[in-house]
């Protein structure tokens, strides 16, 4: 028992040594140490024990130096000595606070370690061929025997070469620094070298440091089960977890792993099926203890192949593509073979197993033990791929396992294990890197492959996506795509989607596509195209002279701007017209287009008589029908541009309008038509009575909305203008001449077009349009390359100013209360506006103006002002005299301040009147009705006084005290203007 405490005390000091290398841990082996290198079992044996490691990258750098003060602690572990700290400063440039300063001193007190001759160390130097052998040589008591032989450096390196300390180093050079190949090979064969008793003088038999401080031997044969994993169903249950079994001839002795490094231990389940050599120590209460693992040089020989490089298997052979040779290959299967399938074994026959994974995605590594060239154990890892339909859900009744469900099948689900536990093995991996089970998203691509028992799991995750990416090609037969010139596998989850969507990818077509964890393309997204709205009012054919523009379009197109300006297109090269693709190369192409365009208007238009009306309103008496004139090819369009033609028209790549089936005679006032495809013929989806009611402005089911482009429509299609505009500018419980377009999800109409009638319609405000007080008039501006007038308005509730601009067809007008619905009464002026008027309006993106309601004008605040004026929230809108009203202007005269609450503010719905002569003049408030508002500080006061001129008439941020109360100084009350909502004020003018 002591000596297995003495064992595990080295095997301690020996992981601490790692870090002169480097601070990662040994796994399978190092990618640029093969087993062809010189060194490969030293290197690798020291690494099993966790005295050397490698780099981050996996690699170890045999051919990169070692320094001498690293040397000194590998050293001094590798003699058992621990880190210590140092208690005296032994040489010059080593103060005691150095690193390797204990171990140092520990090494000079053993003799080891002499220094340079001048009481420097020189720590940071390479250490040389010749000093890295004279401290083994020292460290074993061979120290006399060399100086006898001629001293440093010939003497030891005498001794070295009797004694088997360099065996198999074959780059050692006198005078050069020694490398970490040849380190490692040194420190190896120190190990096993009999020790010399300094006192006799002579050579201890059998007493190497690997017997006397690691007590080991030594053995060789095959890894046939590791924990929970092995070549056979019954070696799986037999193997506990810390333990390895190893088939040494016809014996098979189980070993514990807990002797060797962290790496190694970690990566156990890698060497199944290996044949290794192994150093271990025998005790007889904790058994056989592995102290090193080595594969056996020369052996077990791998290939690894991809699912999708694997072209044939017939039974015995797997005929495969070799991307080195570029050419076809065999790999031969042994007679007796043992399969390990998804980390398990399995009752699946190889046929099976090879047909599965040549159909979908996975891996299959053959493993020759004794590379004879026929493989004897294959490890397979077959995955079946999907879209999650949702991160993954508790199990029901056990939160360590979580449900997985496939997306477009949901019956198809896994029930995973959160982590590695009691309930199985389960790795998970997002985009290549270690993750969890909540890796697993919405969309995410999962690939899983999971054991016979449902006890191993291997989850790949990919978020990885190509995005707003150009197919350049694609070849169906090879199942490949190229995105921007990179060729990509395609995934079965793709082919099936190509499958089910035939016409949606091709070259030329942008999208944003998925991969799987395998790189392959697994999904796509098309990339939504940027269409335009506009309204097309005639075409131009032309003759071979401009060949390449054969077709001309003037269109009014839905951008920026109020007023619409019609521009000029042509088509480019090859176009599509609702999804057929054309030449303009080809005549016949251009004759079938234009033929399209002509029938599609035609579907817009009725002719009585000699009068052409828009279709639907022809039926009607005359008053009501709706004209068109010079009507032409007049059709609404939805198009895309790429690029410019060689004479400077846009060009249109792909062109939508709407059949001559889908407007029929039914549609017009009163009712919406509404169309909902883009991608060919539209479909006539709803016809309804349809006035706007409520502030979405609801089309009986179907809405229209801020992101709606809206086209009003002239009466003549030559002369008349076209102006953009938005769903504001449509009043509740009005009646319009209009078609509805393109509904998408929620039945947010896309396009509406509203066609021009002689009929006055009533004001469109509703309760929601807030009070603006006029800031500042007679300014003018280049709008869209017109000269404007403009106007500015601060916003009365929240004291922001913003620059309006009169419009061709801007209307300012007061309104009249008569009914239960506000009309349209006075008309006034623009440039009559002046500061210090309270308007409400309408406008479009682009601040032009269409409705200017007036609430009070400055100079005719009087006896005949309308004292309350409010609207409720329902479709009318009706004078309200109740305080709480959605919306509600009070225009009357302060009458009194509370004394007890200082904020509170009584009004009269009245002015002051004067009655008397000269001094003796009396001032009384004609009517008692009052109203009380609670000003607080937050409220904004605005002062306007007519007797100053321009901007100075308005003062913003006037503080409540200038409010003057009847009750205080009657002659000077302040009339005032007072704006709330369900009670509660929101901003006061007072009017001087």
């Amino acid at each position: 028992m002591q000596k297995m405490k003495k064992v595990l005390a080295l095997l301690v000091s020996l992981v601490m040594c790692a870090s002169l290398f480097v601070p990662v841990s040994f796994a399978d082996g190092f990618s640029d140490v093969g087993a062809d290198n010189t060194y490969y079992e030293a290197i690798n044996y020291l690494a099993s024990m966790g005295i050397i490691n490698g780099f981050e990258d996996g690699t170890f750098k045999p051919g990169e130096s070692v320094t001498r003060a690293q040397f000194a602690k590998i050293m001094a572990f590798s003699l058992g000595h621990k880190d210590i700290v140092a208690s005296n400063q032994v040489f010059t440039d080593v103060p005691v606070d150095h690193w390797a300063a204990g171990n140092i001193e520990a090494m000079v007190s053993l003799g080891i370690i002499n220094g340079m001759g001048d009481g420097t160390f020189a720590p940071e130097n390479p250490v040389t061929y010749e000093q890295a052998v004279k401290m083994t040589v020292c460290a074993l008591g061979y120290d006399a025997v060399a100086k006898n032989n001629g001293g440093y450096p010939d003497g030891y390196l005498k001794v070295a070469t009797q004694r088997g300390f360099i065996k198999g180093i074959v780059d050692g050079v006198v005078g050069q620094g020694a490398n970490r190949g040849l380190i490692a090979k040194l420190i190896d064969n120190m190990l096993g070298i009999d020790q010399l008793d300094p006192v006799t003088g002579e050579v201890k038999k059998d007493s190497s440091v690997k017997k006397d401080s690691y007590a080991s031997e030594s053995a060789k044969g095959q890894v046939i089960a590791t924990y929970k994993t092995g070549l056979t169903a019954d070696l799986e249950e037999e193997c506990k977890k810390n333990e390895i079994i190893i088939k040494e001839g016809n014996e098979e002795v189980t070993y514990t792993i807990d002797g060797l490094s962290s790496g190694v231990q970690a990566k156990i389940s890698s060497y199944l099926g290996k044949l290794v050599s192994v150093n271990y120590t025998d005790d007889e209460d904790s058994g056989n203890t592995l102290t090193s693992l080595v594969e056996q040089k020369g052996k077990n020989e791998t290939l690894t192949l991809n699912s999708e490089d694997i072209y044939d298997f017939d039974g015995d052979v797997i005929e495969y593509y070799d991307e080195k040779s570029d050419d076809f290959e065999q790999a031969n299967i042994a007679n007796d073979y043992y399969i390990i399938y998804n980390g398990k074994t399995t009752e699946k026959t190889l046929s099976e197993i090879m047909t599965a994974l040549m159909a979908g995605d996975g891996t299959i590594e053959l493993l020759s033990s004794d590379a004879d060239g026929s493989y004897d154990v294959l490890f397979v890892k077959s995955y079946v791929t999907f879209i999650a339909s949702s991160s993954p859900t508790t199990s029901t009744n056990d939160d360590k396992k979580v449900m997985v469900y496939n997306k477009d099948n949901t019956s198809q689900k896994w029930e995973l294990p959160k982590e590695t536990g009691n309930r199985g093995t389960v790795s998970y991996k997002l985009n290549g890197s270690n993750g969890t089970y909540s890796s697993i998203t919405a969309n995410s691509i999962v690939s899983i492959a999971a054991s016979d028992d449902n006890t191993v799991f291997d989850v790949l995750v990919s978020t990885a996506k190509k995005s707003n990416a150009n197919v350049t090609s694609l070849t169906t037969d090879e199942m490949t795509i190229s995105l921007d010139g990179t060729e990509y596998k395609m995934s079965n989850l793709f082919k099936t989607f190509m499958e089910n969507n035939p016409t949606l990818v091709y070259a030329g077509v942008k999208g944003e596509f998925t991969l799987d964890a395998f790189g392959k393309v697994a999904g796509m997204k098309a990339a939504v195209a940027t269409y335009t709205y506009g309204y097309l009012t005639a075409i131009e054919t032309s003759s071979s002279s401009r060949a390449d523009e054969p077709l001309l379009m003037n269109i009014y197109a839905v951008g920026s701007g109020s007023t619409m300006q019609p521009q000029t297109y042509a088509f480019k090269n090859s176009f599509y017209v609702n999804g057929v693709k054309y030449k303009t190369s080809e005549s016949s192409d251009i004759e079938e287009v234009k033929a399209i365009l002509e029938a599609s208007s035609a579907a817009f238009v009725a002719t009585v008589g000699e009068v052409d009306y828009i279709k639907g309103s022809e039926s009607r008496s005359e008053a009501d029908r709706v004209k068109t004139e010079n009507h032409n090819v007049s059709q609404p369009v939805e198009f895309s541009l790429s690029g410019m033609t060689d004479t400077g028209y846009k060009a249109i790549d792909k062109l939508f309008v709407y059949s001559e089936n889908a407007v029929n005679d039914t549609a017009n006032i009163n009712n919406a038509l509404v169309l909902s495809s883009k991608e060919g013929d539209p479909t006539n989806i709803s016809k309804a009575s349809c006035a706007f009611t409520g502030s979405g402005r609801n089309l009986n089911g179907y809405y229209v909305t801020s992101a709606t482009k809206v086209i009003f429509i002239p009466k003549d299609k030559t002369t008349g203008k076209f102006y953009n505009r938005t769903y504001s500018s449509l009043g509740e419980g009005v009646s319009y001449n209009f078609h509805a377009f393109d509904a998408t999800s929620g039945n947010v109409v896309g396009l509406l077009l509203v066609y021009e009638t002689d009929v006055t319609v009533a004001a469109t405000l509703t309760y929601a349009d807030k009070p603006y007080i006029v800031s500042k008039t007679g300014s003018y501006k280049s709008v869209n390359g017109e000269e404007v007038e403009t106007i500015s308005l601060m916003h009365g509730v929240n004291g922001t100013v913003s620059e309006y601009y009169k419009d061709d067809d801007t209307e300012v007008y007061t309104v009249a209360l008569s009914g239960s619905s506000f009309e349209k009464d006075e008309t006034v002026e623009f440039s009559d506006l002046k500061v210090g008027d309270i308007v409400r309006i309408i406008a479009d993106e682009e601040k032009f103006l269409s409705d200017v309601e007036i609430v009070a004008l400055r100079d005719e605040i009087d006896e005949t002002t309308q004292m309350i004026r409010g609207i409720g929230t329902g479709s009318g809108k009706v004078q309200a005299a109740y305080e709480n009203a959605a919306y509600r202007t009070l225009i009357g005269t302060a009458k009194t301040w509370d004394t007890t609450n200082v904020n509170d503010l009584k009004v009269v719905p009245a002015f002051v009147i004067e009655s008397g002569e000269g001094e003796n003049i009396d001032y009384s408030l004609d009517n008692s009705t009052e109203v009380r508002w609670e000003v607080s500080d937050s409220v904004k006061v605005y002062l306007v006084d007519s007797s100053k001129t321009g901007e100075d008439a308005l003062k913003a941020d006037v503080n409540k005290a200038e409010i003057q109360a009847f009750d205080a100084v009657p002659g000077s009350a302040s009339k005032i203007l007072g704006f709330t909502e369900y009670g509660t004020v929101k901003f006061i003018v007072i009017f001087r």
